[in-house]
């Protein structure tokens, strides 16, 4: 799972950017400071695309999104999925 979220980030950013991501996005890069370097709007653009494809919920304020690297929020994807892959996808 933790490969499809790290994929989903890399798709998500590229469309946000309209630019290829060109590095390694490894478990332990920061989505914020000192790794990928999100800023708000694109960390809370991120959490809405995360929440319509996998049926889960951040709080408004994004909550420690900001902190997670991208193991971290695979973790917290997978753990708070509330919908079968497949229905998501239909």
């Amino acid at each position: 799972m933790h490969d499809e979220i790290r994929a989903f980030v890399s798709t998500a950013l590229e469309a946000m950017t309209g630019e290829p991501v060109t590095i390694e996005l490894t478990d332990d890069m920061p989505l914020g400071a000192g790794g990928l370097e999100l800023e708000s709007l694109f960390l809370l653009q991120l959490a809405t695309q995360l929440e319509q494809e996998y049926g889960i919920a951040f709080p408004d304020d994004l909550g420690p999104l900001p902190r997670y690297t991208i193991g971290e929020l695979a973790t917290h994807v997978t753990a708070h999925i509330t919908e079968p892959m497949e229905a998501n996808h239909s």
